[in-house]
């Protein structure tokens, strides 16, 4: 009976172990999320830039995963798209970096001067 106990034993303590270490990685690990951004086809070059060097900065920057996506009604894409995958926090500055992208294209294209912040008298 004592190498029963003995295997019983270890295998008590493998378990222990297997549990601490799934703890401490689910304690370590980030959320993971899923972004989508509609994109026309006309703002789907600034974001990619010129031979890829913006897309792949935003990619280095923030480690998040970026794919383009072509509208696709049938599988819910009604139009172009950029979808970010990454740790919730990068994905959200991931984001508003892409989106920054639009707006400024946007303004340049139709001539809109960049916001300027006006301080409120007190």
């Amino acid at each position: 009976m004592g190498d029963q106990e003995n295997q019983q034993t270890q295998e008590h303590q493998h378990k222990q172990e297997h549990k601490q270490k799934e703890h401490t990685s689910h304690k370590n690990s980030s959320i993971m999320a899923t972004c989508y951004i509609p994109v026309t086809d006309s703002y789907m070059k600034p974001i990619i830039g010129s031979q890829g060097r913006t897309i792949k900065s935003i990619k280095t920057k923030y480690n998040v995963r970026i794919r383009t996506l072509e509208a696709k009604p049938e599988d819910g894409h009604l139009h172009p798209s950029v979808k970010i995958t990454g740790n919730q926090e990068n994905v959200e500055k991931a984001g508003k970096w892409v989106r920054s992208i639009i707006g400024n294209t946007y303004r340049k294209e139709n001539g809109i001067a960049k916001k300027t912040h006006t301080p409120v008298a007190e």
